[in-house]
């Protein structure tokens, strides 16, 4: 092949190979394409991006191509001592590194590591991109050739050196993106855990972000294919209103605030909803421009709800028996209960023997005065 022809098929092939490797920043999978090509474009017989601590002497392989390739088994092993990271010094973000910058070739043939680990596998040049490092952690690409191959040379070294910078830009983003979905995801933990349920919807009411369990809503509440609902009719319109009214306040960019205050249904104690404009939705779907709605459910009976059903998880209660007992350790008589309830006064009983046999008590003072010891 000519050198123009050729020139122009490696910069093809590299171009093909920088568009799948961008495409990572939308799609983690693809990096099993990456590593693919990476294994075409330096006649390798493996590739892998992988990590490695220095300080538990152990790595382990992140994506690797082939798909069942002999590298998960190699690096997963904290032993045989892996001499090519008996020090860290070498590992320094860009650097390129072969085997024999590590450790001299014949002095590599005689440890445990390769006898072991690589001969079997027909592994034995490498030659490795640095992505990263923080401290004693170094995250790395990696390209493995058989023995009876030719070892990797300057040209080998120049190829990678010219993609260095696009590995570990990508890497870079990743990595942070995913640091950023881990921080959503603690904060995300610490508001479902320590304040009131805070949800993102859409104009027409569908929950977007903040998850919420349907039997973990207040009895006020309910959620109809995704869409937060009232239970009453009369309030499902006013609360259809504003969703929408701040919906469009969001679409506009505008500031909006709205609330709705919902009575006690079921024994539940009032809620008061609170509703504001967060902003257009960039990333509404079908083409019609979108808005996000924040609401916070301020709920008073939310701290009594979770304690009564720990009390009721540690005797073992039924959830019908645990709507009784909430009910009962208010100071309601059956009678009262069985009308919240919509029930028998009968069925209130019955549930009622059940509560007391599993909780060893025989009367409502006996009941409240364990309640009120009880720290589940």
């Amino acid at each position: 092949m000519d050198a123009k022809p050729a020139a122009a098929a490696a910069a093809q092939t590299e171009d093909r190979l920088l568009h799948v490797l961008y495409g990572t920043l939308n799609d983690d999978t693809q990096w099993q394409q990456v590593l693919a090509a990476l294994c075409r474009r330096f006649a390798t017989r493996a590739a892998a991006l992988a990590h490695y601590d220095f300080d538990a002497g152990a790595g382990r392989i992140l994506y690797q191509a082939p798909a069942d390739g002999p590298l998960q088994a190699i690096y997963d092993q904290g032993r045989p001592l892996n001499p090519w990271f008996l020090s860290k010094a070498p590992y320094l973000p860009g650097r390129i590194l072969d085997s024999p910058e590590l450790i001299a070739p014949e002095d590599f043939l005689q440890t445990d590591f390769y006898r072991e680990i690589l001969r079997p596998h027909g592994l034995f040049h490498r030659l490795c991109g640095v992505l990263a490092r923080q401290r004693n952690h170094v995250w790395y690409l990696v390209l493995h050739r058989r023995k009876e191959q030719m070892p990797f040379d300057s040209a080998d070294r120049a190829r990678l050196r010219t993609l260095m910078p696009h590995l570990m830009t990508v890497f870079e983003v990743r990595t942070r993106c995913a640091a950023q979905v881990r921080l959503a995801g603690l904060l995300a933990r610490i508001v479902q855990a320590y304040l009131p349920p805070v949800l993102v919807l859409d104009r027409d009411g569908a929950v977007l972000h903040g998850e919420i369990a349907a039997d973990a809503l207040p009895a006020q509440l309910r959620l109809v294919d995704g869409r937060l609902a009232t239970r009453d009719a009369a309030l499902q319109k006013a609360l259809r209103d504003r969703i929408r009214r701040m919906a469009e306040a969001a679409q506009a960019g505008k500031p909006g605030r709205a609330s709705l205050a919902l009575d006690e249904a079921d024994g539940a104690a009032p809620i008061q909803l609170t509703l504001c404009a967060l902003g257009p939705d960039t990333n509404a779907q079908g083409g019609q421009a979108g808005a996000l709605v924040g609401l916070l459910i301020s709920d008073p009976g939310q701290d009594a709800r979770q304690a009564m059903r720990r009390f009721a998880d540690h005797f073992a209660l039924s959830p019908a028996e645990e709507k009784v007992s909430a009910l009962i350790l208010q100071g309601m008589t059956p009678a009262r209960v069985a009308r919240s309830l919509h029930i028998s006064e009968h069925t209130v009983r019955s549930h009622l023997k059940q509560i007391f046999r599993k909780t060893n008590t025989h009367r409502q003072a006996e009941l409240m005065s364990l309640r009120e010891r009880a720290d589940y």
